[in-house]
């Protein structure tokens, strides 16, 4: 009977396999509980049967016998609550209730079986260990009471902003040191970023769908890979032998809304007005439990997002008030467990979503007949069948993938084919139609399997061995032009200029084949070492010609976990890695110029006719250096971690980050002359009284021959150093705790801003640092979101009184954006050139000072499950104004240092949810 099913389940599975794809960086094999087994005396005890048990846990009970050196384990288990116990003849039963799994950990829980009589049994209560001795790897866990409890809604329950919780990493999504686009965003194991052009998030989910999030970077095994950032997997909820469920709803009124712009000038307060709010609320409703009891698990959720605002001073529509954005997003997921046999499991989740916003774009520069609508919709779906063939031998194979489509049209009854639009150079205003069009198709599939083996007895205590295969493929189209091909810049309403321009289209994919294999070698009782190594083909084609992009790094990885004193409390740990950069199809999309055609740039004549100015021609300046090698990052990571009380732990550790092969458009055939220019000051005026010393610029010396090749500049660099304190406490005794302090520096000639590693940001673009020399004038230095104090605090305290009611509170300071002064140098060859005349970094913009806090009320309904809860969020209590990476204009001039964006006002959210 078991044969049948174990082939049919692997025949469906290598079906969906074809179809399916899991992330760049996996979801590794779940979590194990181990630990040995020894008598009164200290002996080891071989022989004993050990069954765990877990309503989480599909597949029913398990049961194990220990080896001949004591040691008992059970491994793929889902995150939870287990029991387990250990029966020998001759001995009294052992019961330890009340462990609790979190997803990707190994729990030791050593036994100590007394003589006596099987019968007897012997109940050993306590807390789960906090720490992990088993890894080299620092991973964040924000387990479901934080998920819970702490304050959030709105846009702020994005996926990218819990990541934000673990040390090291910035409001801005920014993890030690790294560009915003090298983090990966998993759900249940699969990435759920932008496939296209590098790892931003694209999923927005439910924190009531989450069992709970890991954060992992700092020592990180073979296993992960593709990042030089982090990776933040969300571990999707899971059915289980009861059923359970929750409905929640959640708004925001205009009269909630509070004001910090008091302070700025008049033009500012304009500036920075908040939108006025028509309607926003947020409603979600899941419920999970089991098809068939230990057999089948189910999980399903929906949750519709609804906002609609009219944005600060914009423009009036037809019937002179102002058009709302109005924004609707509904979610949807499912997710199944299936334990086909005791040995062969399967589970497969599926999410959609489909935002649209119409209108979208109404602004004090955009009229109501020039509005844009968004259209994103978005599916992922991943499958996972283990099998165990043995108590030492666990086969898993993955598939999963991601299919999204953008679009941002003109809003109806304008289409892209017309009519025109204007923009009036004299007022800022555009009329007529949409600037412009996009759209973008994007998709990743891949599949993957591994193998581990656990072997005792060779070159040590025992082995616990992985082998993996990871194949993904990645495609990108991307579509933008100009609505009836023609955008007209207009003086006073008069046309005088047009941009004619059909429309261009660039299509490319990626494809990166991975092999790993990875060890945690138990060197003694109280030693790990964790070698492995990570190998990689990565190719980049577009449709004229493949493998335009070849690379084939090899990632390192050396850990070990010292459990100091042998009792589970004490663990120094450390670890050297490389890690690479993805490779994604906007790597390589500039080159593909088959459905391209020229901007040209006309002047508009008084009878309607056009003469041309300008024509870009097709740049067959642009190629792709043939040894380009992939960025990465070599990493070093030292820590300390204590378990001073039951479910409470600390931690220091140190981080030193090191990246190389950073790519940029390097000019290698312009030809530049260096001149002496003056600065002409903070106010951008030569002849005043604060012009500065004199510069040395560079002449263009030969107009439209450059050549550039996407390469590895020698001098691109980006470097970090940290040093962190954390503590954490799990939520037992009516409270819970994650805080941390980080002390970091970060420099280097490329920042840590999107489109780094795809050649789209400003130091690394085809005008950038090593394209122009003047962009390099002052480059090094840190990166805009790199805070070198970061001080974070979440936590929720459950108070007795008044019939009880969770208090929760989240607080972060960070340091204020580096940044420092440009200038525009005029009467070069080329033109006007902006010059940044002070060291980046020069100088530091206000700090972030943010509080958020969440009081609820629960009532409970009769059952420890069935729950009533009444909650009142406030976000940005201190109603302070500067935010991290929100800007500040650089550039000299009348609008010299004053901030480009500013945090929204202090708000209040109400909610409630029914949990049973």
């Amino acid at each position: 009977m078991f044969a049948w099913k174990r082939w049919l389940a692997i025949a469906a599975l290598a079906a969906l396999v074809i179809a399916l794809a899991p992330s760049a960086a996996l979801a590794q094999t779940r979590s194990e509980i181990t630990g040995v087994i020894k008598d009164g005396t200290g002996a080891v005890l071989p022989g004993v049967t050990v069954t765990l048990s877990s309503p989480n846990m599909v597949g029913g009970d398990r049961t194990v016998v220990s080896g001949h050196d004591g040691i008992y384990r059970f491994t793929d288990l889902p995150l939870g609550v287990y029991e387990v116990a250990a029966t020998l003849q001759g001995f009294r039963t052992v019961h330890r209730p009340g462990l609790q799994v979190q997803f990707g950990t190994t729990v030791t829980i050593d036994l100590v079986l007394q003589v006596g009589g099987v019968e007897e049994t012997v109940t050993v209560s306590g807390a789960t260990p906090v720490i992990d001795v088993t890894t080299a790897a620092s991973t964040t866990k924000i387990e479901e009471s934080f998920l819970q409890n702490l304050p959030a809604g709105g846009q702020s329950r994005r996926p990218n902003e819990i990541m934000s919780l673990a040390p090291g990493v910035t409001t801005q999504r920014t993890a030690h040191g790294g560009i915003r686009d090298a983090n990966n965003i998993m759900v249940d194991g699969m990435s759920s970023s932008l496939p296209g052009g590098g790892n931003i998030a694209t999923s927005v989910l439910s924190y009531d769908w989450m069992a709970e999030v890991q954060v992992v970077a700092l020592g990180a095994n073979a296993e992960y890979g593709e990042f030089t950032g982090t990776v933040s997997n969300m571990i999707m909820r899971s059915g289980s032998n009861n059923f359970s469920g929750l409905a929640s709803y959640f708004t925001t009124r205009q009269s909630w809304l509070g004001k910090n712009t008091g302070d700025l000038s008049p033009a500012l307060q304009a500036k920075f007005t908040p939108a006025r709010l028509l309607q926003n609320y947020d409603t979600n409703y899941q419920v999970g439990g089991p098809i068939k009891k230990d057999k089948v698990f189910f999980f399903g959720g929906g949750e519709y997002f609804r906002n609609s605002a009219i944005s600060s001073g914009a423009l009036p529509g037809p019937d002179g008030t102002g058009i709302p954005n109005s924004e609707n997003w509904p979610r949807y997921l499912a997710k199944v467990n299936w334990a086909v046999s005791k040995a062969l499991k399967l589970e497969g989740l599926v999410e959609h979503d489909n935002e649209s916003i119409e209108p979208n774009g109404t602004s004090a520069s955009s009229a109501a007949d020039a509005m844009t609508m968004t259209h994103i919709s978005k599916t992922m779906y991943n499958g996972r069948l283990t099998w165990t063939i043995n108590d030492k031998t666990l086969v898993e194979v993955r598939g999963g993938g991601l299919k999204l489509f953008q679009e941002f049209p003109p809003y109806p009854p304008n289409t892209i084919s017309g009519p025109s639009s204007h923009k009036d150079t004299v007022t800022g205003i555009t009329t007529g139609n949409a600037g412009s069009f996009s759209s973008s198709t994007q998709s990743r599939t891949s599949m993957s399997g591994s193998l581990t083996k656990w072997v005792t007895g060779f070159l040590g205590t025992s082995h616990e061995l992985k082998f993996g295969l990871d194949y993904e493929h990645t495609e990108l189209l991307n579509t933008s032009g100009i609505p009836g091909g023609r955008l007209y810049s207009d003086i006073n309403g008069k046309p005088n200029q047009v941009n004619l321009f059909d429309g261009t289209t660039a299509d490319a994919i990626s494809t990166r084949t991975t092999v790993y294999a990875q060890d945690a070698w138990t060197l003694t009782d109280r030693l790990t070492l964790q070698p492995g190594v990570r190998v990689s083909l990565d190719r980049g084609s577009i449709p004229a010609a493949s493998n335009v992009y070849k690379t084939n790094p090899v990632d390192w990885r050396f850990g070990f976990a010292w459990d100091l004193l042998g009792n589970h409390k004490t663990l120094v740990r450390g670890h050297y890695g490389r890690f690479h950069e993805t490779v994604v199809p906007g790597m390589v999309n500039f080159l593909d110029f088959s459905k391209w055609s020229p901007t040209i740039t006309a002047k508009v004549n008084a009878n309607g006719s056009f003469t041309e100015l300008t024509r870009s021609v097709m740049p067959g300046n642009l190629s792709i250096s043939s040894n380009v090698s992939q960025p990465y990052m070599d990493q070093i990571t030292i820590a300390v971690e204590r378990e001073l009380l039951p479910d409470f732990g600390v931690t220091a550790q140190f981080v030193r980050r090191d990246w190389g092969s950073l790519l940029a458009f390097v000019d290698t055939n312009s030809q530049w002359a260096p001149v002496q220019k003056q600065d002409p000051g903070p106010d951008n005026v030569l002849g005043t009284s604060d012009d500065g010393a004199m510069l040395t610029v560079y002449n263009l010396l030969n107009p439209g021959k450059s050549i550039l090749v996407f390469s590895n500049p020698s001098d691109a660099s980006r470097k970090y150093t940290a040093i962190m304190l954390i503590a954490k406490k799990r939520f037992s005794h009516n409270w819970q705790l994650l805080a941390s302090y980080t002390r970091s520096n970060a420099e280097g000639t490329v920042g840590n801003t999107a489109g780094t590693s795809t050649g789209t940001a400003a130091e690394v673009s085809q005008t950038g640092q090593w394209a122009n020399p003047n962009a390099m004038i002052n480059a090094y230095g840190p990166g805009i979101y790199d805070c070198p104090n970061q001080f974070s605090f979440n936590g929720t305290y459950r108070v007795s009184h008044f019939g009880g009611f969770n208090l929760s509170a989240s607080y972060r300071y960070a340091t204020g954006q580096p940044w420092s002064r440009t200038v525009t140098i005029r009467g070069l060859a080329q033109g006007n050139q902006s010059v940044r005349v002070e060291k980046k970094g020069t100088q530091v913009g206000a700090p972030v000072n943010s509080l958020d806090i969440r009081v609820e009320k629960t009532v409970n309904l009769g059952s420890p499950r069935r729950n009533v809860g009444v909650y009142v969020d406030a976000f940005n209590v201190l109603n302070r104004g500067w935010q991290l990476g929100g800007g500040v204009v650089e550039a000299s001039g009348a609008t010299y240092g004053l901030p480009t964006a500013w945090s929204p006002a202090r708000q209040f959210q109400v909610g409630a949810r029914l949990t049973f």
